[in-house]
């Protein structure tokens, strides 16, 4: 099975059923001011990302707004072109100032203010002082078999760099697997969740799981079966931190873009270590649909 949409699993009427979030999509002004924001949640929709740890929401980028993305992932492809004989994943961490198109979507296009809605009545905000430009090139016939979290690997670091939640703008038409797709593996961050009180918040930050792969680990805990995202141009991807993630091979266009937040809510960093062993600790309405 794959996953489409929102983040249901299943047939054709499970899809007809699928729920999202009401909410008119937001353009980038020229003057830079907000429209009105028309936003209606479901419980369902907080409840399965309670389980899941994420969603796709369907449309909420304006083709305007797309338009210039793409024209500025060209310009930084131009700039930073990867090696001629590359295949595979080929990502670029700018700052924000340099992606300046990438960070007004966040803000003046809805993305940020549709993650707020699962953390409410917290505030949520770039963690670090980047924005993620994910490519895949053409020729990596790649199925992942084990997922990762983000923040650890980096030499010298003492703590994971930890955030509440991965955002995403879609660029390309990633409907079927093969396509560079995320792959993710439901219900993740709350194996994360038990590993982490078991074993204790600094497990992952040994050399035995080489960069936060809980499935190097021995014992290594039982996350389920991975599965490729399926979304489409103008989806928004909501995924929480500890949803464990990887990446998969393009066998489809030549090159394979996503933009990727990583966010964290106010005061994430003094409390990191509690979201490890609650990790619906700063996601306060999906508590209460569950």
């Amino acid at each position: 099975m794959v996953l489409h949409g929102y983040n249901r699993l299943g047939d054709a009427s499970t899809a007809r059923r699928r729920l999202t979030l009401v909410f008119s999509p937001l353009l980038l002004e020229p003057d830079n001011e907000l429209r009105t924001l028309g936003l209606v949640g479901s419980v369902d929709q907080l409840r399965d990302f309670g389980r899941q740890g994420f969603l796709v929401l369907s449309a909420m980028i304006d083709e305007d707004v797309l338009v210039e993305l793409d024209s500025e992932v060209d310009r930084l492809i131009t700039r930073k072109p990867p090696p001629a004989d590359k295949v595979g994943f080929h990502h670029y961490f700018e700052h924000p100032t340099d992606l300046p198109v990438a960070d007004r979507a966040l803000r003046l296009s809805g993305v940020q203010s549709l993650a707020e809605q699962l953390i409410a009545p917290l505030a949520i905000d770039l963690a670090f002082d980047h924005i993620q430009v994910a490519t895949s090139i053409y020729g990596w016939d790649h199925e992942p078999g084990g997922g990762h979290i983000d923040g650890y690997g980096t030499p010298g670091q003492t703590e994971p760099r930890s955030f509440t939640m991965l955002a995403a703008i879609y660029l390309g038409d990633e409907t079927e697997a093969g396509r560079g797709n995320l792959w993710v593996w439901p219900g993740s961050h709350l194996g994360h969740e038990r590993l982490f009180r078991e074993r204790g918040v600094d497990i992952l930050m040994s050399e035995e799981s080489m960069g936060g792969h809980a499935c190097l680990l021995d014992p290594a805990p039982d996350f389920g079966d991975g599965q490729p995202v399926l979304a489409n141009r103008g989806d928004v991807l909501l995924a929480h931190h500890l949803l464990a993630h990887n990446q998969s091979g393009n066998m489809w266009n030549p090159m394979r873009r996503i933009i990727y937040y990583r966010l964290a809510a106010t005061g994430h960093k003094e409390r990191w270590a509690d979201t490890h062993t609650n990790a619906l600790l700063e996601y306060a309405p999906v508590q209460a649909a569950l």
